[in-house]
């Protein structure tokens, strides 16, 4: 049997070795837990007693309980499994005195807390029923009648026999209560009655209730009161002494009312006593507050009226003579500001304090129209012509019509008009001075402005505390700009008219000056901007930690509260901002008629020079080359002087429009770029006709400086494309920076609304302690120019997601083009670039290949003692065809001291892509003599036609056409030339190209062809493919060269059976076809 099944075997012969076990652990537990019965000898002898009956459950109690009995091996074995039980429990007492003590710690500042709350809330109880007590005891004895008094003698002599019996102090006597109140109240105030002890004639007892309380004698009858009729009375008498409070307060302002009231008329009489004045009214007030809903409000509300009339208007004068002395004294200032603040008129106070400020600078604003005028003699009288009037009237619209007042009004003198027309160029040159140094002037006069707020920064402070001093300053800001606005739009309206056609006249009088009229309205608002920062940052912290309403240690108010949340104060000084900054509002809208034409002017005078730059080219005064080369240097200085002007017209829109209406801006630069680069192509074009209208000079004294010349010209079109594409760049980097800015001044703006509509106005959000130039800018063209969804927030604003649109590249990473008009037009350019470049280089070559066709050696026939043969030496290239060679061999000579200039290189690359486009012309031509120019081929056609590998791959076939393909091999190979010799070589691929197309033009043009012709035409040709070999250019000689050469020399029947099988399955193979047929034509083979 295991020993599992014995030890259960055991225990089910034994069933109450548990019950024994538990049993002695509970008595162990319980000496443990019990010191008076506890000893060592007791615990262990009953310890061993459970270990011996647990080993030995057969031995018997007594046998068992003796240690004597047991062996030393077991009793250390029971010594030791005691000594670990008691250092479990002993481990577990430490763990549970821990967790009570923690536990401890954490009840009883709770505790303390409770005590002392529970402790004031008794002495209160205590307080409150001794003082109930007594009022109670008073005015029962006050109200008993003097012959029932023996009746209450004998009442004490009774209560003191029967201490539980009931009061009769409240008892009703014939319907009336004794005790002076009604039944309502005594009975609010009978709560507890039984409880109260009957008055005692103790005097210690009646002033002491506490004491008579506890003097109560016990009984067994007395009624103890409940938790909740303890509370209700503890109510009741809370609403007592609330109501007895305010019977106070009004008996106290009925005492008072009438003794103020009398007090006031000798208060009134002397301005010295306005002090006291002041102080009694507010005690009428508080009075009058006090009575509210007892009878005479409406009169005493009419006397606090009247007296406060009287206050005012006698505090009027006393403020006035402060304000006039508040530049050398502040201290009546000060008193006036506190009389004000408790009479509760501090606004009225700061509208007249504002007021009075800033009157140094608008007489500084309208002395400048005054000393501008003084320098001018007196205008009296109607005009006698309507120059002198016109002249007049802008002078005065300049000045505003307040200026215009203060200089003399209507009265005019006749006698000072002079009839000459020299007066009114006088005053137009006046009225430009005085519009440039109205720019000049405007950031001094700025200067002074700022000049006021830091004094009245120190002084507003001192005078009404630093709650009040940011609004003083916000409305000082304001009042210096209210009564200039008007007369600072007539200012810039006559600077520069916001109405375009009237601004079109003004920009034209001032294109001869240094700087434009939208310049200086520019200028201005740079200006301001800048004001304005600085201006805000002069205000004072307007969100400091400060309380609204600060108080001195006494608890009284220190300095006059504010009236205005900082959320709502900043509302007020952008309100401010934005009203500064209102005269340039219309700039803003129409910045883009506006900066049209203001850049248009300064863009037709650059555009006129450079029409100038080539036409004198007609003048034979220092030669052909000469004239060259003055128009293409002219033409490189004002090729890229377009860009300062685009770059000047973004600065001014990023100015006023801080990126709203981006796209309009852009399309306006768009157009100033596109339109002056259309100007340089039109240039180039008249350069490029008036050099080929003399081309008898330019063949016959051909020159390698005409190349460079004209491959100068090629630089300008590269120079432009680089300054455009560095510009974009620029405008999207910066269009990226708007967008940040119009991004954080919405969401700005959102959360500036939200929290003035949230229910605490925007106490809690945090305003701006700076703003900068660039962030009022932001403000000021929101205010303007934002769209309708723009307030919605950020990621839903048009404004926002259009620039982002400008800026980002679509998910291919193509990139919007921010001037699609100006790219199109350097592209028109560049092809005007090339195509005078390409005249150049090819007008020679074309010049003798023109006249090809009409040669009368085509039809020589031979003579009879010439020779026969196939391979005589008598033939040789004709005087055309190797001024062409020649012509091309000194080309690559040409080519390369410009290609040699790594900077003239680097541009001209720029502008190379697509120039075989100036070769198409004599292909076209030719496909049209070989009868293939028709609506079936397509450009397409025509550049497969001029690259001939197509051709290559046909002709290669044959065996006759073999040595074609190996030709090509050796032409095609690519020994990887530097920069420099691939932009000759693209050159040289497309004059070889065009004169290639030339040349098979004029063939297919010849009417006959003799023996003797087809001579000269092969050999012709074969110096032509020697030529182009020579240069080593890809894809030269053409195929078709060797081939025509080869046409050419073949015997008539075999070119015959030749055409006969052609196949012309293909575009490219009918070419060959119809040009095969075209020599046999021409060579009298009938077809």
């Amino acid at each position: 049997m295991s020993s599992s099944n014995k030890s259960n075997n055991d225990q089910n012969a034994n069933p109450s070795t548990a019950t024994t076990k538990a049993s002695t652990e509970q008595h162990l537990s319980n000496l443990l837990t019990n010191p008076k019965t506890f000893s060592t000898a007791s615990y262990l002898n009953t310890a061993f007693a459970s270990f011996s009956s647990s080993s030995n459950p057969n031995s018997s109690a007594s046998s068992s309980s003796d240690p004597a009995s047991l062996d030393d091996e077991d009793l250390q074995r029971q010594m030791a499994e005691l000594a670990l039980q008691l250092q479990v429990q002993t481990q577990s007492c430490h763990d549970e005195i821990g967790r009570i003590g923690a536990e401890l710690r954490a009840i009883l500042p709770r505790c303390a807390g409770d005590l002392g709350r529970l402790n004031v809330g008794l002495v209160g109880m205590a307080d409150d029923a001794g003082t109930l007590l007594e009022e109670h005891y008073k005015s029962s004895l006050g109200y008993v009648d003097p012959a029932d008094a023996d009746n209450a003698a004998g009442n004490a002599d009774n209560a003191s026999d029967n201490p539980g019996g009931e009061n009769e102090i409240g008892e009703e006597k014939d319907g009336e209560i004794l005790n002076g109140g009604s039944s309502d109240d005594m009975e609010n105030q009978h709560v507890n009655d039984e409880n109260i002890p009957p008055p005692s004639d103790d005097a210690n007892n009646i002033n002491n209730p506490a004491a008579s309380s506890e003097a109560l004698p016990s009984s067994s009858t007395t009624t103890t009161m409940t938790p909740l009729e303890t509370l209700e009375t503890l109510s009741t008498l809370h609403a007592l002494q609330q109501n007895l409070s305010s019977t106070k307060s009004i008996l106290h302002s009925v005492s008072t009312y009438d003794k103020t009231m009398s007090t006031l008329p000798s208060l009134l009489t002397s301005s010295s006593n306005l002090n006291h004045a002041v102080s009694a009214l507010c005690t009428l007030e508080e009075g009058a507050r006090a009575l509210s809903g007892m009878p005479g409000g409406q009169k005493r509300e009419e006397e606090i009226v009247q007296t406060r009339e009287k206050i005012l208007t006698l505090l009027k004068p006393e403020l006035l003579h402060a304000l006039n002395k508040v530049d050398s004294r502040l201290g009546p200032l000060q008193t006036c500001v506190g009389m004000y603040s408790s009479l509760g008129k501090i606004e009225s106070l700061m509208e007249e304090y504002v007021r009075n400020r800033p009157s140094s600078v608008h007489r500084l604003w309208f002395e400048f129209g005054k000393k501008s005028a003084g320098s001018r003699r007196g205008i009296s009288g109607s005009s006698r012509n309507s120059n002198l009037n016109s002249a007049r009237s802008n002078e005065l619209e300049f000045y505003g019509n307040s200026d215009a007042g203060g200089r003399g009004g209507g009265d005019f003198d006749d006698d000072s008009i002079d009839g000459d027309d020299n007066n009114v160029d006088g005053e137009n040159t006046k009225a430009e001075s005085n519009r440039a140094s109205f720019g000049e002037w405007l950031p001094t006069w700025y200067e002074s402005v700022l000049l006021l707020l830091s004094e009245e920064q120190r002084r507003a402070l001192v005078v009404f505390g630093p709650q009040l001093a940011p609004e003083i300053m916000a409305k000082i800001l304001n009042e210096c700009f209210r009564p200039i606005i008007s007369s600072f739009k007539a200012r810039l309206v006559a600077i520069f008219p916001p109405n375009t056609k009237e601004g079109i006249s003004t920009a034209a009088t001032t294109t001869s000056s240094s700087s434009g009229s939208f310049e200086i309205i520019c200028g201005a608002y740079e200006a301001t901007l800048q004001f304005l920062s600085v201006a805000y940052e002069s205000m004072v912290d307007f969100n400091s930690s400060s309380s609204i309403n600060d108080t001195d240690k006494n608890g009284t108010s220190s300095s006059p509260s504010r009236t205005k949340t900082p959320v709502e104060l900043y509302q007020m000084i952008r309100s401010t901002l934005i009203t500064i900054g209102s005269p340039f509002a219309p700039y803003q809208k129409k910045f883009a008629e506006l900066e049209a034409n203001q850049s248009g002017m300064t863009a037709r005078v650059v555009s006129s020079n450079v029409h100038g730059a080539v036409t004198f080219t007609k003048a034979a005064g220092g030669g052909l080359l000469q004239s060259m080369q003055d128009s293409v240097e002219k033409l490189t200085g004002l090729a890229p002087y377009i860009f300062p002007l685009a770059q000047a017209a973004m600065t001014r829109f990023e100015s006023l429009n801080s990126g709203y209406s981006a796209p309009n801006a852009l399309s306006t630069i768009d157009t100033l770029i596109a339109r002056h680069t259309g100007e340089i192509s039109i240039a180039v074009h008249t350069l490029s006709t008036n050099m080929l209208s003399n081309s008898a000079k330019l063949t016959d004294s051909f020159d390698e400086q005409q190349v460079q010349y004209a491959l100068d010209v090629l630089k300008i079109a590269g120079l432009i494309k680089r300054d455009l594409s560095s510009f974009e760049e620029l405008t999207r980097d910066r269009l990226r920076v708007l967008m940040g800015r119009v991004t954080a001044a919405i969401d700005e703006e959102c959360n500036i609304l939200s929290a003035i509509e949230s229910s605490d106005h925007g106490n809690n959000v945090q305003v701006p302690d700076s703003l900068s130039a660039a962030e009022i800018e932001a403000i000021l063209a929101m205010t303007v120019c934002a769209e309708d969804g723009d307030i919605e927030g950020s990621s839903k604003a048009p404004t926002v997601l259009i620039l982002q649109r400008l800026v980002t590249p679509d998910k291919v990473g193509k990139k919007v083009f921010l001037f699609p008009e100006s790219i199109d037009s350097i592209a028109r350019l560049v092809r005007s670039c090339q195509s005078f470049v390409f005249d150049i280089c090819s007008a020679l070559p074309m010049k003798h290949l023109d006249s090809m066709s009409t040669l009368s050696v085509w039809k020589q026939e031979e003579s009879l003692w010439m020779s026969s043969a196939p391979d005589s030496y008598g033939t040789l290239p004709q005087e055309h065809i190797t001024h062409v060679g020649e012509h091309m061999l000194a080309l690559v000579q040409a080519l390369e001291p410009f290609a040699s200039d790594k900077d003239a290189l680097l541009l001209a690359n720029l502008v190379m892509g697509g120039v075989e486009h100036v070769a198409l012309e004599p292909w076209k031509a030719f496909i049209d003599a070989i009868d293939c120019g028709s609506d079936d081929f397509t450009e397409d056609f025509v550049a497969e036609l001029m690259k001939g590998q197509a051709l290559k791959e046909i002709l290669s076939k044959e065996e006759s056409f073999q040595c074609l393909e190996d030709d090509d091999d050796e032409g095609d190979e690519d020994d990887e030339d530097s920069d420099m010799h691939n932009f000759c070589n693209q050159w040289l691929d497309a004059v070889c190209t065009a004169v290639t197309g030339r040349l098979l033009d004029r063939t297919m043009r010849i009417h006959h062809l003799s023996r003797k012709g087809c001579d000269h035409l092969s050999v012709d040709y074969n110096y032509i493919v020697n030529v182009f070999t020579a240069l080593g250019v890809a894809g030269h000689p053409h195929p078709l060269l060797s081939h025509i050469a080869e046409i050419s020399k073949m015997d008539l029947e075999a070119l015959q059976q030749r055409i006969s099988t052609l196949d012309g399955e293909t575009q490219i193979a009918k070419a060959i076809a119809n040009t095969e047929a075209k020599i046999a034509m021409m060579r009298g083979i009938s077809l």
